[in-house]
């Protein structure tokens, strides 16, 4: 089994990580850093790896690209010395997908980290570059010619609020809107769940937060507020789904 870890990589273009030229141009990301470069000429190595996206709190229940508002993603390979192939391989997440595979580029032979990366919906997040879901695995070895990783599938991770709320009843058509951003942004991430759900998991916070402000709104059919509760803003943990109370809607049916 593979072992890993989940990665921050914030500020990168998403034209840059689908780039075989790997030409990057770094914001404030996170990840290994190193040189970005192209595979050289005599570069002989390639492999095949198979993942799944997984809420950091369930590694059992595989997530479709749906309920998570992905739209693509790209694995980098990194060598010891610090090159960073970007876009080594990249696949998109349509639908009702679960299961994903795709095959790098040749690289020169030897053992990377392997880095995945999923970017958020546009139409939900409000751009093309955002990281809603990351891991990376060390010490993979590519050897010359092949290597198919597929009987060893990875984890992409995602990270999100879990929210409950109480009301006395629903009515036909009422909605529960669940709001979030970054502090400043003047993009809100909106997830909205049938009333009568009582709780659900918010579409994936981005790998590069580190607060958010929330709010949360009960709406009738036609999209009217009937009740609102402002959140207010929380720290965004590392490896951990942010949790919070149970929100108590008061509207007279």
């Amino acid at each position: 089994m593979l072992i890993g870890s989940r990665q921050s990589r914030a500020g990168w273009s998403v034209l840059a990580a689908l780039s075989v030229l790997a030409v990057v141009g770094c914001g404030g990301g996170g990840g290994h850093g190193g040189s970005h470069i192209s595979p050289p000429a005599n570069s002989d190595a390639s492999a095949t790896f198979a993942w799944s996206i997984y809420d950091v709190a369930d590694n059992v229940t595989a997530l479709t690209c749906d309920e998570v508002a992905g739209s693509q993603f790209s694995i980098s390979l990194i060598d010891r010395a610090g090159n960073y192939y970007d876009g080594a391989a990249t696949a998109p997440c349509s639908s009702d997908q679960i299961s994903f595979v795709a095959t790098t580029f040749a690289v020169p032979a030897g053992y990377y980290t392997v880095e995945f990366y999923l970017y958020g919906d546009p139409s939900v997040y409000g751009s093309s570059n955002v990281v809603i879901g990351s891991y990376a695995v060390d010490n993979i070895y590519l050897q010359p010619g092949f290597t198919d990783y597929r009987l060893s599938p990875q984890a992409v991770y995602t990270e999100s609020f879990v929210v409950s709320w109480a009301l006395s009843a629903c009515n036909t058509g009422e909605l529960v809107e669940f709001e979030f951003r970054r502090p400043g942004s003047n993009t809100w991430i909106i997830s909205d769940f049938t009333c009568g759900q009582v709780a659900g998991t918010s579409f994936p916070i981005p790998v590069d937060y580190r607060s958010a402000e929330w709010n949360i709104y009960l709406v009738d059919g036609a999209g009217q507020t009937l009740d609102s509760i402002a959140g207010g803003t929380v720290s965004v943990p590392d490896g951990a789904d942010i949790n919070l109370p149970t929100q108590a809607f008061y509207v007279h049916h």
